[in-house]
């Protein structure tokens, strides 16, 4: 069995400060969690930029190169980029960053989806800044955008920077888009797979929709073709799945971006801790932890020394 990979997904754009005290904002913090988590064990680091005035999402180049060349000094790790996926924001300028950046990884989604939180507007009476209220209550109507027009355009982005992608799968339909895109020619194998179960609007954190997504995914790509990790979002049911994913031979994403808690009701004081639990997990099963290195190797990356951070 493959060693195991841990991605730690340090702080992501839908969880909002209010949530959690912990939750880095700015890019010392975020690259401070980030370098705290590869030490842990994460062997990937699935990147985010906010603004560090107050910590809204942000797609900025300057937020993002901040962020990434604090981390590059630091640590060894792979970095993968996000995209964001809003339909106002035309695609070229959703690729613009990881054209400029050039990263080993980037995220992917191979279809558009109901990419929704509003059910977060619960936790909280009194909130830290103005602006998350309305962003919660507005993706209610959030369409995860990734028309088969956007998914051939970025799949051209990733393959011209030798960029592999971190494919999101937030629905089975999303199994079978990938395999035309496959089929096309725009996109290679072998893949590496995120399934990310738990999102309002996604795949329910269930042990038959996993063992689904993974028959599917070895039918239609060849069991031998892919590799892949499961993601834990909000409601996830808190680590419920991560252990069937070690016995399974997959591997794992985690971090203050999908759940800020450790277990029921309790807060991550950081991604350092929710990689250690991970590693515990691991260890336990008997299972080797990836390194950096390893990585690298298993998942067919060009090199930390090929990224223009």
């Amino acid at each position: 069995m493959q060693p195991l990979i841990i991605t730690c997904c340090v702080t992501g754009g839908c969880n909002v400060p209010t949530m959690s005290p912990y939750l880095p904002l700015t890019p010392d913090e975020i690259a401070d969690s980030a370098v705290e988590a590869a030490e842990a064990g994460a062997a990937i680091l699935h990147l985010h930029a906010r603004d560090p005035k107050d910590g809204r999402p942000s797609n900025d180049p300057e937020h993002f190169g901040a962020v990434l060349k604090k981390v590059g000094k630091r640590t060894d790790a792979v970095v993968s980029m996000t995209m964001p996926g809003m339909p106002e924001v035309p695609v070229a300028e959703r690729c613009s960053n990881v054209e400029k950046y050039s990263p080993e990884m980037a995220a992917f989604v191979s279809g558009s989806s109901n990419y929704a939180f509003h059910n977060r507007l619960k936790l909280a009476d009194e909130w830290k800044y103005d602006w998350e209220p309305k962003f919660l209550a507005d993706s209610k109507n959030f369409i995860y955008q990734n028309t088969f027009g956007d998914c051939e355009h970025i799949c051209r982005v990733l393959n011209s920077h030798d960029i592999r992608p971190e494919v999101e799968l937030f629905g089975a339909t999303h199994l079978y888009n990938l395999a035309l895109l496959v089929e096309q020619g725009n996109i290679e194998l072998p893949l590496h797979l995120e399934f990310v179960m738990g999102l309002l609007g996604g795949l329910r954190a269930e042990a038959e929709d996993l063992v689904f997504l993974i028959r599917k995914a070895d039918k239609l790509f060849g069991p031998n073709n892919y590799t892949w990790s499961l993601s834990g979002m909000v409601g996830f049911g808190y680590f419920g799945l991560f252990p069937m994913a070690v016995e399974l031979g997959g591997h794992i994403r985690i971090g203050l971006e999908d759940n800020v808690h450790i277990s029921d009701g309790v807060l991550a004081k950081s991604n350092k801790e929710l990689v250690e639990r991970i590693k515990r997990l691991a260890q336990d099963a008997g299972r080797e932890i990836a390194t950096p290195d390893q990585a690298r190797k298993i998942l067919g990356l060009k090199g930390k020394n090929k990224v223009d951070y």
